[in-house]
């Protein structure tokens, strides 16, 4: 249950958004951090949104909508 409250959570933060940063994606989400990026990688595996630039610290990935 916590995990898909942190899905939604993110869905939000990146609504309106076609490009974002791991940082944007989890800002103002209280939780464990690993579960946080598990959901992020949750995502990223359902196709809702795509890593496009991974060569630098786990913050600063760039991800994109999927359309």
């Amino acid at each position: 249950e916590t995990g898909f409250r942190m899905i939604d959570d993110i869905r939000k933060n990146i609504a309106g958004r076609n490009a974002f940063d791991t940082s944007e994606l989890i800002k103002g989400i209280c939780g464990d951090s690993f579960q946080m990026l598990a959901c992020v990688d949750w995502l990223v595996e359902n196709n809702e949104i795509e890593l496009i630039y991974d060569k630098c610290a786990r913050n600063y990935w760039v991800y994109r909508r999927k359309v």
